[in-house]
């Protein structure tokens, strides 16, 4: 299924009529590679820019690794939360059918591949093969003169906060 989501036409799609999820992971931290892991996805699907109504995905997913305090400060997710949660593979499983095969969107992306690529690797020995947009390097090329490119900044300049996005989400699910 995998090697089957890189499609070339998406190449050729005005981004007004682009068929996208858009997606964020919390994790315990930084660093798949030092034992960290994924404790939850949120994703919403979009066309051409529009957030899709009832399209939307969030899970709660075990972890092996202990949620550390700062990251229950940032998230709101407790080491309580994923205990009965579902484990990596279902959760990692019903988020790839979520986004079957559209194109993913993320901000400063790299830690989101990095986990998804250590996750999938994990538990199914497959790397991630969708196209991936970066929003933030997407604001850095639109607006190269930004004094900074951080998500929150990049909401509030557009009268969004990053809690009512997230809290949003959480509520639609």
């Amino acid at each position: 299924m995998m090697r089957e989501q890189r499609r070339p036409e998406v190449l050729h799609t005005p981004l007004n009529e682009l068929d996208a999820v858009v997606f964020d992971l919390e994790t315990t931290g930084f660093s798949p590679q030092h034992g960290d892991e994924i404790i939850s996805f949120g994703a919403v699907r979009i066309h051409g820019g529009v957030v899709l109504e009832g399209e939307q995905f969030y899970t709660v997913v075990q972890s092996k690794t202990a949620v550390p305090e700062h990251i229950t400060e940032l998230t709101g997710i407790t080491q309580e939360m994923t205990l009965d949660a579902p484990t990596l593979l279902e959760g990692l499983h019903d988020f790839m059918s979520f986004v079957g095969g559209n194109v993913l969107i993320a901000h400063a992306s790299a830690h989101d591949r990095a986990f998804l690529n250590a996750a999938l690797w994990r538990t199914s020995k497959v790397r991630l093969t969708h196209r991936l947009i970066d929003t933030m390097m997407l604001a850095r090329w639109l607006e190269p003169s930004r004094p900074g490119y951080g998500l929150d900044e990049l909401l509030e300049s557009r009268g969004f906060r990053s809690m009512d996005v997230i809290m949003h989400w959480k509520i639609q699910k």
